[in-house]
């Protein structure tokens, strides 16, 4: 039991890999190895295995080696890290600041409706597009996200929807203000 009273729970393979890629991102500017880490990983979408040395030792399960691969050579393309923002409020957030054109919705809910194979390269292009408008993403989120594409009715991907047309009342509006 820790001091508040809650155990502590022992960190899983996908949070050790995200703190992996976030502590590489930090360290970039300080630690020149750091940048051609990075860039080892984003050589990972040409070679997997190019990615090997940051995501092998994560992997408890084979069944996980491709999400772990994509996630992490997403990341390379794209290290900001903001908890909590999934892929759809940070679409909403890039719909909002391209004055809600509708190129920006089609992508979004193309991304939705891809099957797991097909993934990966909508995913490249979206996190190419969030990057270039300054938007982040909760990566352990994303990897949690992808994991679960493939489940019956599409729960995730329900979940994401929801998140990018949610409108918050003027009521919530006011509260997150303060």
């Amino acid at each position: 039991m820790t001091v508040e009273g809650l155990e502590k729970r022992p960190l899983t393979s996908q949070s050790k890999l995200i703190g992996h890629l976030i502590g590489l991102a930090q360290t970039v500017e300080e630690v020149p190895r750091s940048r051609a880490e990075l860039a080892q990983l984003r050589q990972g979408w040409i070679d997997p295995l190019r990615a090997a040395r940051h995501v092998a030792p994560y992997l408890d399960d084979e069944r996980d080696g491709a999400d772990f691969y994509l996630i992490a050579k997403l990341f390379a393309l794209h290290r900001k890290d903001e908890k909590g923002m999934t892929l759809g409020k940070a679409f909403q957030k890039l719909y909002e600041k391209k004055d809600k054109a509708e190129s920006i919705e089609k992508r979004f809910l193309t991304v939705l409706s891809v099957p797991r194979e097909q993934l990966d390269a909508h995913l490249r292009n979206a996190v190419t597009l969030l990057d270039s408008a300054g938007i982040g993403l909760d990566w352990g989120r994303l990897l949690s996200d992808i994991q679960a594409w493939e489940r019956e009715g599409k729960p995730r991907q329900h979940q994401l929807a929801r998140d990018f047309y949610y409108k918050p009342t003027q009521e919530e509006e006011n509260s997150n203000e303060n």
